[in-house]
């Protein structure tokens, strides 16, 4: 037997309160504790009880969410459990009624039901994406786990989705204006000076991206997402990374581009003050995905994702760090709207640091790098370290047609970049004076500046490193390449020279080569 409302009389939301204050009574639950902490967002409610976590949804109805009746809260949490168990199996223990008993409200006794809750394994709370952030934990290193976590599951969510409306234009484009209207109500007025450009930049760009939107559903990308994957809702354990917390009670706002779902982690990063990692966390998502294409719509979802967190701190739902730490996510949309194209390659042999200088530009300037190595083996559909021995250069995916299709890809995909207004470095040898004019055309189509990064490195200096190189590495370069490259290696042009960022590679003087090129003067 259920009972929709405890107390008839009340405001269903009311009645709550006092169900939940009975809750905080340790004697209330059917196993051990101590004490009973709580956690209020703007939708739900969570008690903390000894070795687990109960989750309570409010008896709220707002524009995204329909928690009003005990039913619908109910099926709600059948859906919680089951769609996070796809992330975090070990959380997500079972759906449980609250009984009305003789001495209140209980889970542990067997009365009408009142109420229903999401039981959870309790884990550490510092083990949260944000805490970590605020604790100087996430590290550059430690994204890669992250991207290659946010990945996997991309990759194995369900598709296609199972009604038309789900990831159309119409409803990315009514999602997203929505969440405007919504967020205009709430803002400061003193804050209206960023979010009016803001606005204007959001519906412009939706009603530009349409096609890219409908061209994205139907080649496969709206899958069923997580639709809420912000750093407190991931969980950093024992060296891995899980996501929790999904959205559950619209099932819109989980069939959803993976690009979408990806931006809200990426956005966050961000706000949280981690650029280079954020830098690094994107690239390496790009790599393991190769959805390049999805740059086309990035930045909008990037600037949406972070309006939704402004509007969602406004409605007192965020969870806050303490401290001064306090991620302002209007400022965050501001800073991801800004757009600022650049085309950079390299130039070098193999073994002259190319590939390590542009791991480094893109962490630290926050370029999209393009790697040849990998984009060379997925045309092929051969994973990054497959490894192809010395005598097979020069034929099949290394003949001169494989490589021809190789830097059309590279164009192609930074074409695409350029577009949405992201630097971008292709990482390719580029020894040949036509593919280095190509570039620059695409450099020029794209109305953006155009520099070669040109690595000055010895061949005494190359031979020892491919001497050192491992096979972790996606590169098949070794000595004997290196020989047929010496031999037909020329010098960049006088005329290229305008163009030329010229180094061994060091930090410190990428560094200076890069903010060189930032700083207004050069704009």
């Amino acid at each position: 037997m259920t009972v929709d409302n405890p107390n008839s009389c009340a405001h269903p939301l009311d009645a709550q309160r006092r169900l939940i204050d009975a809750l905080q009574h340790p004697n209330r639950y059917p196993h051990a504790v101590d004490s009973v902490r709580r956690i209020e967002t703007h939708i739900s409610i969570l008690l903390l009880a000894g070795d687990y976590v109960y989750k309570i949804k409010k008896a709220v109805r707002l524009p995204f969410v329909d928690y009003g009746t005990l039913e619908r809260r109910r099926t709600c949490c059948e859906a919680e459990i089951r769609l996070n168990r796809r992330y975090a199996p070990d959380i997500y223990l079972d759906c449980v009624a609250v009984h009305a008993g003789p001495d209140g409200p209980s889970f542990a006794d067997s009365g009408p039901v009142i109420e229903y809750a999401v039981r959870m394994a309790r884990f550490a709370p510092e083990a949260q994406g944000d805490v970590c952030a605020r604790d100087g934990r996430i590290t550059i290193e430690s994204v890669d786990g992250l991207a290659a976590t946010i990945a996997r599951y991309h990759d194995h969510a369900p598709s296609p989705p199972p009604r038309p409306d789900y990831g159309s234009a119409e409803a990315v484009i009514a999602t997203a204006k929505a969440n405007l209207d919504e967020y205009r109500v709430l803002i400061d007025p003193t804050e209206s000076s960023i979010f009016t450009p803001l606005d204007r930049w959001m519906r412009e760009r939706l009603a530009r991206a349409a096609l890219s939107f409908e061209q994205r559903r139907a080649a496969g990308f709206v899958r069923e997402c997580h639709g809420d994957m912000h750093l407190a809702n991931l969980i950093y354990r024992t060296g891995y990374w899980e996501a929790f917390d999904c959205v559950e009670f619209d099932a819109a706002l989980r069939w959803i581009d993976v690009m979408d779902d990806m931006a809200f982690t990426l956005m966050d990063l961000y706000a949280h003050g981690l650029v280079e990692p954020a830098h690094r966390f994107l690239n390496h998502y790009l790599e393991i995905t190769g959805d390049y294409a999805g740059l086309a719509v990035l930045r909008l979802y990037l600037v949406h994702r972070a309006l939704v967190r402004a509007k969602v701190a406004l409605l007192g739902g965020a969870a806050q760090p303490a401290g001064g730490n306090k991620p302002h996510y209007l400022d965050t949309a501001r800073a991801l709207s800004i757009e600022r194209p650049r085309l950079v390659i390299t130039h070098g042999i193999s073994g002259s640091g190319k590939s390590w200088a542009a791991e480094r530009v893109a962490e630290h300037f926050g370029y999209v790098r393009i790697r040849s190595d990998i984009e060379r083996k997925r045309l092929h559909g051969l994973p990054p370290l497959n490894h192809q021995r010395a005598g097979a250069f020069g034929r099949g995916m290394y003949s001169d047609q494989s490589s021809t299709a190789t830097y059309d890809r590279l164009f192609e995909l930074a074409e695409i970049a350029l577009s949405e207004g992201w630097p971008v470095i292709l990482d390719a040898a580029f020894l040949d004076t036509d593919l280095r004019d190509a570039a620059r055309a695409v450099a020029h189509h794209a109305g953006c500046p155009f520099h070669i990064l040109d690595m000055d490195v010895s061949p005494e200096m190359a031979r020892r490193r491919l001497r050192a190189r491992g096979d972790s590495d996606a590169s098949d370069a070794n000595e004997r390449i290196l020989d047929q490259q010496l031999a037909r290696y020329r010098p960049l042009a006088p005329d290229e020279r305008d163009d030329a960022l010229t180094t061994s590679g060091a930090c410190s003087e990428l560094r200076a080569l890069f903010e060189s090129l930032e700083s207004p003067a050069s704009a």
